[in-house]
């Protein structure tokens, strides 16, 4: 049996968002607030409900950004106070109850070939 989940929107202040992406393109930035400011008057609301910053909730259930870095970052630069976010995984008890354990985890799953596909992967790369 699937289990259907309904969407759930939260809107978090943006200075509390952690960003789990060290830099960001400020050209990508740029263009992200001209975008923003274009859009802002006439759908500024709408826009912000079909961008929802993508977020795993860990410890303390601080957020965590894990994608729209260059958004996030261009809406603060604007001014903007509060993001809608949609949670996507709440890992806040598994690192809470066993961090060491979470640690290793987390250290083996980033340098598994499996993790290829994220920015900044520095696993092993397979001999052929």
């Amino acid at each position: 049996m699937t289990t259907v989940r309904e969407p759930r929107l939260k809107p978090v202040a943006i200075l509390d968002l952690r960003p789990t992406q060290f830099t960001v393109g400020m050209r990508e930035v740029k263009a992200k607030r001209k975008r923003w400011h274009d859009e802002r008057p006439k759908k500024g609301e709408e826009f912000l409900g079909k961008h929802m910053i993508p977020v795993i909730l860990g410890p303390k259930d601080r957020h965590y950004v894990i994608d729209h870095h260059h958004l996030a970052r261009a809406l603060h630069d604007e001014g903007v106070k509060d993001v809608a976010v949609t949670v996507i995984a709440n890992l806040s008890t598994l690192v809470e109850t066993n961090f060491d354990g979470a640690l290793e985890k987390a250290l083996q799953l980033a340098k598994s070939v499996d993790a290829n596909y994220l920015p900044g992967w520095c696993g092993p790369v397979p001999e052929e």
